[in-house]
């Protein structure tokens, strides 16, 4: 494949949509991104979509008022848009798909702990030591399987927000998942976006607000370890949600009482 040398011409002549060169432009770049994205997606639909993806937007910068105009920098221009292109595809595909309506019943609340709200997430592994001190041990890739305490070689972000400390130590103790709409888990390399996050990203986002005058929850549940034993737990929370001027306010307030199955674990 020889190499083309792009001048503001070239550009120019993309702008104006002419015909040989949105040709010439699609042909050169349609074999470099083919290349490229061969190696890192599984089907060549998917290599087809980002390629009409980058097109389409390299396109759109190039003809608006304030688009690209150097020539030389159209070729690194194409490789970034491809790049962004490519990472939200490995995040549409990592994310968790919602269950069925009858798969709920099997899957525990995940109101108490991290582990039953990731127990449907493959490639994560969470050791539940049920020692609320101690938090739980979350393994991605290996990163985090040999920690003491707390999370390690992870890092965690609520609403976009860094839980991490800059040591690479994380906690999920102070979270209340009750109020956690959704968990996205990014395993891959694209987890170095997020900075020290060698072994990946849990990114936590809590139930948006949309109240137009004032909302209550309330919430309540409980159960039992064994029946010889007799220890049981039990958490309630409750939600209150007020309009504040062009925006809203959410106060959650829960406690829990927790009488575990092995000895010296209550906790509340």
């Amino acid at each position: 494949m020889q190499l083309y040398q792009f001048d503001d011409a070239y550009v120019q002549r993309l702008r104006e949509g002419d015909r040989w060169t949105e040709e010439h432009f699609v042909r050169y770049f349609g074999e470099l991104l083919l290349i490229k994205l061969r190696a890192r997606l599984r089907s060549m639909d998917a290599v087809e979509d980002v390629r009409q993806e980058v097109f389409v937007r390299v396109m759109r910068t190039l003809r608006a008022s304030e688009g690209l105009r150097d020539g030389r920098k159209l070729g690194a221009f194409v490789n970034s848009v491809c790049n962004n292109v490519l990472l939200e595809s490995y995040r549409a595909g990592r994310r968790v798909e919602p269950l069925e309506s009858r798969d709920y019943a099997a899957v525990p609340d995940p109101s108490t702990s991290v582990d039953e709200a990731l127990v449907t997430v493959p490639g994560v592994f969470v050791a539940n030591r049920y020692n609320f001190s101690q938090d739980q041990r979350i393994s991605i890739r290996g990163f985090g399987a040999r920690s003491a305490f707390a999370v390690r070689g992870i890092k965690i972000l609520v609403d976009g927000i860094p839980q991490t400390l800059p040591d690479g130590q994380g906690q999920l103790t102070n979270l209340e998942l009750g109020e956690v709409d959704r968990i996205e888990v990014l395993r891959g390399s694209s987890s170095a976006l997020y900075g020290n996050a060698s072994g990946g990203v849990i990114s936590i986002w809590t139930n948006a607000q949309d109240v137009e005058q004032a909302r209550e929850e309330a919430r309540f549940v409980a159960g039992r370890f064994d029946e010889r034993s007799g220890r049981t737990w039990n958490k309630w929370q409750s939600t209150t949600g007020l309009r504040v001027g062009s925006g809203s306010a959410q106060l959650t307030v829960s406690r829990l009482d927790y009488n575990g199955a092995r000895d010296h674990s209550a906790a509340d």
